[in-house]
């Protein structure tokens, strides 16, 4: 039996998971994107696959990746889904199909514990002393960990985590590994560790960042640091790619940045021989800061040389060529010469690293943009001067897809106007012969679902009390109809305070309950309104994807605007103007109808997948924006959401909940 039809037959009424599963049914729509995974996978290519919330993407790739039986990386944008795939998804269909497939998690070297750096930080420093009992508990268990030989050394299995600064002392980082030299290299490394398993294994699982990363250092070393080389690469929530592949890219200098280095506690013994060089380095990035701020526009952007990151790359080659010529000296009688000379090492790459930065900064590049972020005139820690990309998809064609490997590219929100045009421009694939698979909804959003466009003052940033009025009357009297089960999703933290504000006084009188994105971190907050009835959430853009709150818990998801990006964002303004001259042929507003646009309706159908994720939900999904009932171009955002009925009326919202 070929792959095509093996794969089809475990989505079968009689097959596999129809065995495992209470009240299975068979998702066409699922079978048709397995059947493409599987075809892709055989015959090699790319294949883009837009899979609407519901219909099972999941098992769509993972089942042909676990049967074809090949060197297999799944890729996701978030930790959410990561876990997911590890925890539940995987596990389950190994016992469905009875096959005991190799699967490994890759993650970055700041997620496990270094041996090296643990064994420093107990034996040599004083502040590794417990103060409290809760210190103690932190230490004891780290210590217990260490010696038990099934810990993979992941942080996330710490049940007392250290906090930020006393953890990055104790992980594993780029700047501070000492590698084959290392006295505990043998322990086993547990980054060596899970990497040899991730060369092992049939199948992968990682996030777009370590990808993108290991793919950019194998360009510049010929080798893959931490996600090893597969046959098949399955790129799940690719709508993040751009974004992603702009983070990976940039670069950043802040005095903080340097301080953080040289004091670090495998740096610094080695460079308290330079004296005072060291003081001049943290000096020559404040007067750097200093300068890119005065030379800066209105938008924090930075057109002009820098002479002072001149200077600064200057002193930092000065000091890596110092270091070179020292003989590396041993820190204690248990620091073997090569451990030394390794260290020594270290600190000169990190150096020279630094150096690079800094002479990249110096000069405008067309393909990128410099912009100072922070205070950019006073407290100098405070600022940093960032170099971003402004075509991150020619260098995701370069690092993915001109590799010529197989690539599967899905998400539930890849198209815009019924194509996939957009999601080609801006992850280098316009080149590339795709295979394109558009998916129909799975969810009966006539019925089970509303879309209320409310009258609404217009916003103006000049005057926002009338817009702010407007929209607390309409989302207190929409909470009211629902009791609360709401998420309420907000372009800028300045709505969200002012509508926070107002329902929590509100409910002091009422049945339910509000929280703000500020009261606490993701997990808890999402755990808290999955599990509290008549709860209200207010949150930002980090909400607006990869939630999955089914049921009751969220019947009313409530956005507040359009989420377009700010006309002045650096990156976009830039960006915006270079494939206006790439492919505008003078016009200046093809950017507009063919990036910024597109971009409002897949953010607006990613926050409207909030509301409707089980067959049995319904509810209503309210836009407070007044340009989607007058502006022309309401038409090409309202034609990309889900085809849930219109309404405009409090009333008739009142009217589906009864």
């Amino acid at each position: 039996m070929d792959l095509v039809a093996e794969t089809t037959s475990v989505f079968g009424v009689t097959g596999p998971l129809a065995a495992k599963l209470q009240d299975f049914t068979t998702r066409v729509p699922q079978v048709r994107m397995a059947a493409e995974v599987a075809r892709i996978i055989c015959e090699g290519g790319i294949s883009i696959i837009e899979a609407p919330t519901g219909v099972g993407k999941s098992f769509a790739y993972l089942v042909p990746a676990i049967l074809s039986g090949r060197k297999v990386v799944v890729s996701t944008a978030y930790r959410t889904l990561q876990d997911q795939l590890m925890d539940k998804d995987i596990p389950f269909l190994r016992d469905a199909l009875a096959l005991d497939t190799s699967v490994e998690v890759a993650k970055g070297r700041s997620n496990y514990v270094c041996h090296y750096k643990w064994h420093m930080l107990r034996d040599q420093d004083s502040l590794l002393e417990p103060v409290d009992n809760e210190d103690a508990q932190v230490f004891d268990e780290i210590e217990l960990k260490l010696s038990d030989r099934t810990f993979t050394g992941d942080v996330a299995y710490l049940e007392h985590r250290p906090p930020g600064p006393a953890l990055r002392d104790i992980v594993s980082l780029p700047v501070d590994c000492l590698g084959y030299a290392c006295t505990y290299a043998q322990e086993p490394c547990y980054v060596d560790s899970m990497r040899r398993r991730a060369q092992e294994a049939n199948l992968v699982i990682t996030n777009h960042d370590l990808l993108l990363y290991s793919l950019k250092e194998s360009v510049a070393t010929g080798l893959h640091e931490l996600v090893p080389e597969a046959d098949i690469y399955i790129l799940d929530e690719a709508h993040h790619l751009e974004d992603i592949a702009t983070r990976v890219l940039a670069t950043e200098l802040t005095a903080g940045e340097i301080n953080l280095l040289l004091n670090s506690r495998m740096f610094r013994r080695t460079y308290q021989r330079l004296g005072d060089q060291r003081r001049r380095l943290e000096d020559i990035c404040g007067l750097l800061l200093l300068e890119a701020g005065g030379a800066a526009d209105g938008d924090g952007v930075v057109h002009g040389p820098l002479e002072q990151a001149l200077n600064l790359a200057e002193e930092l080659e000065a000091a890596a060529q110092e270091l070179t010529d020292q003989v590396p000296v041993s820190e204690s009688v248990n620091d073997s010469q090569r451990e030394a000379s390794a260290r020594k090492d270290m600190a000169v790459a990190a150096l020279e690293l630094l150096a690079k930065t800094a002479r990249d900064m110096a000069e405008p590049d067309p393909l990128y943009v410099r912009y100072i972020t922070g205070n950019r005139q006073q407290e100098k820690r405070q600022a940093a001067l960032v170099r971003a990309p402004l075509d991150p998809a020619s260098a995701l064609d370069e690092l993915l897809f001109a590799l010529g490997k197989t690539f599967v590219c899905t998400s539930a929100t890849l198209t815009v106007d019924q194509s996939f045009d957009n999601f080609r421009l801006r992850s280098g694939l316009l080149e590339h012969p795709v295979a394109e698979t558009k998916l129909p909804h799975v969810f009966d959003y006539r019925n089970q679902a509303l879309l209320f466009l409310p009258k609404v003052d217009a916003f103006d940033f000049r005057q926002r009390d009338p817009w702010y009025e407007s929209i607390k009357r309409i989302i207190s009297a929409l909470v009211d109809i629902t009791d609360g089960d709401t998420l309420c999703l907000f372009t800028s933290y300045a709505a969200l305070r002012e509508v926070h504000d107002e329902l929590r006084d509100k409910a002091r009188h009422g049945t339910w309950q509000v929280r703000s994105q500020e009261d606490g971190n993701p997990g808890e907050l999402i755990q808290w309104l999955r599990e509290t009835p008549h709860s209200v959430l207010c949150a930002t853009r980090s909400f607006w994807e990869g939630i999955d709150i089914p049921g009751d818990a969220v019947v009313s998801v409530i956005i507040d605007k359009l989420p377009f990006v700010p006309p002045n964002d650096p990156v976009y303004k830039y960006r915006t103007e270079l494939l206006n001259d790439r492919y505008g042929e003078g016009n200046e507003w093809w950017a507009w109808n063919n990036y910024a646009l597109p971009a409002v309706s897949l953010s607006l159908k990613q926050g409207f997948g909030r509301l409707i994720r089980r067959t049995s939900d319904r509810g209503v999904v309210t836009i407070l924006d007044s340009r989607l009932t007058t502006k022309g171009y309401r038409f090409r955002i309202l034609k990309d959401l889900p085809p849930a009925r219109t309404v405009r009326y409090v009333n008739q919202v009142r009217a589906f909940f009864e």
